[in-house]
């Protein structure tokens, strides 16, 4: 490594980030860290979506009126952006704050984000925007450097991480919050391999309160703690880990009660049929009252899921609820788990939860890390599952099209805003757009419940589980 790396290394303090087996790979970690850092800062002004200036709407809202406007997504998302345009204000563009917060009564609302997407300044908007967005990224970066115990396979997934299109799409082109999350529950699992329980299920909890995912991993957490402790004492602490963690996430999610309404619909990214009230009690939407938090959550849980009905009755088999359930049984079961094979079990039921429900493309960021993790592990069929899954991801996401396509160059030209994409272009062509994205999204289920069969077969490999 020559001096001038060696200088940089050293006065960034990068090395008191880098796990001891990894500080020889400084030079690569650092020229990966910048390839990341170009491709980010090239497609954070460029590219841009109407979710994004949701948030940023609600953001200042909040941070003018001291209101929250309801919304679906996790209130802390909006208190952290009021805080941060607020301390950024003086140099946001004043065309598109203008319009975010103009008191005029937009009909439909959709058009308030439409014209603040036309204004001068919206690259340099959304590149601020997203800053807090690129330092959570290599957050995220790092602690896959310190989830697996050899450090080759850190350094692996570092670097893939540095390039992966879904990351790229999800967090920097649309502009998505879900790194939020996804960064929590990293540094969580990077807790837990150093046995820190509690530290990890409060971080894990933190990230439930952005994303469900960090709430999902609490109950394999808490089984897993009580069966590697053993006794009472296992069984104490993983009483409380589930306690810290659900104590955490409900704080977080709380704040939408604590804090007083501004009773104007900015939730526009999602039809009316996917407002589930999920974070609130009640949820306005375009002025009309959505539904229960109840609802909601059996809505995220049943409705979205793929399941099998009983000839001649209404005995319904919900199949996303039945993976989850196997999660718990096999972690409840089996012995000789880890953090990291326990980690591998939780990506299973995500590959399930993709292969078998509705989900929206942003949520396919939460099981990215695991993926390359995997990869990194150099399991038999990991690398294939990860090209086709990616690849067919993108062909399931032409179901939002062509916000996720044409409509993302809006930045470099307004006329993108209004343009249309691949889906208009397939049926322009004679060919039928919705069943090529039904078999897109049937290929796409097809390599992950591979997957769970390749994984299985991965963890026997690791260490023998047996009852």
């Amino acid at each position: 490594m020559d001096s001038e790396t060696l200088r940089v290394i050293d006065k960034l303090e990068i090395r008191r980030l880098i796990p001891s087996g990894l500080q020889s790979q400084s030079k690569s970690l650092l020229r990966w860290g910048l390839l990341g850092l170009i491709v980010r800062l090239i497609v954070m002004p460029l590219m841009g979506h109407p979710d994004a200036m949701i948030v940023a709407r609600i953001g200042l809202t909040l941070g003018s009126k001291q209101q929250l406007i309801p919304s679906v997504d996790p209130p802390l998302v909006f208190l952290f952006y009021s805080a941060y345009l607020k301390l950024i204000g003086p140099v946001l563009p004043s065309a598109v704050v203008g319009v975010l917060t103009d008191p005029t009564q937009y009909s439909p609302e959709g058009l308030r984000i439409a014209f603040a997407m036309n204004q001068t300044g919206l690259g340099l908007f959304l590149f601020l925007l997203k800053i807090p967005l690129l330092l959570l990224d290599f957050v995220a970066a790092v602690a896959l450097l310190w989830i697996p115990s050899q450090p080759s396979k850190g350094l692996a997934a570092y670097k893939l991480w540095m390039l992966n299109p879904v990351s790229l799409l999800v967090t920097f082109a649309v502009g998505q919050y879900d790194i939020f999350a996804v960064s929590l529950f990293l540094v969580g699992l990077a807790l837990l391999r150093r046995e820190r329980y509690m530290s990890s299920a409060l971080v894990f909890g933190l990230a439930g309160a952005f994303q469900l995912v960090g709430i999902l991993f609490l109950l394999p957490l808490a089984i897993y703690t009580i069966r590697h402790l053993g006794g009472s004492k296992g069984m104490i602490k993983g009483f409380s880990v589930l306690t810290v963690g659900l104590l955490t996430a409900g704080v977080g999610l709380s704040a939408a009660l604590l804090t007083p309404k501004f009773y104007q619909s900015a939730n526009l990214a999602l039809p009316l049929t996917y407002i589930d009230g999920f974070y609130q009690n009640t949820l306005y939407t375009q002025g009309a009252t959505g539904n229960s938090i109840l609802n909601g959550l059996f809505r995220f849980v049943v409705g979205y899921s793929a399941s099998l009905s009983t000839p001649g009755s209404n005995d319904v088999f919900v199949l996303m609820p039945m993976s989850y359930a196997i999660l718990l049984f096999a972690v409840a079961t089996f012995q000789d788990w880890n953090r990291v094979s326990l980690a591998y079990a939780f990506m299973g039921f995500l590959f399930s939860y993709y292969a078998l429900s509705l989900f929206l493309p942003q949520w396919f960021l939460w099981v990215q890390p695991l993926l390359l993790l995997w990869v990194a592990d150099k399991a038999v069929g990991a690398k294939l599952t990860y090209i086709v899954s990616t690849a067919f991801f993108f062909v399931y996401t032409l179901k939002w099209d062509p916000g996720f396509t044409t409509n993302l160059l809006a930045p470099i030209d307004p006329k993108y805003l209004g343009m249309t994409g691949p889906y208009q272009w397939l049926m322009q062509a004679g060919l039928p757009p919705e069943q090529i994205v039904w078999a897109g999204r049937a290929v796409l289920s097809a390599s992950l419940l591979f997957g769970i069969a390749l994984l299985a077969q991965h963890l026997s490999r690791m260490k023998e589980l047996h009852p």
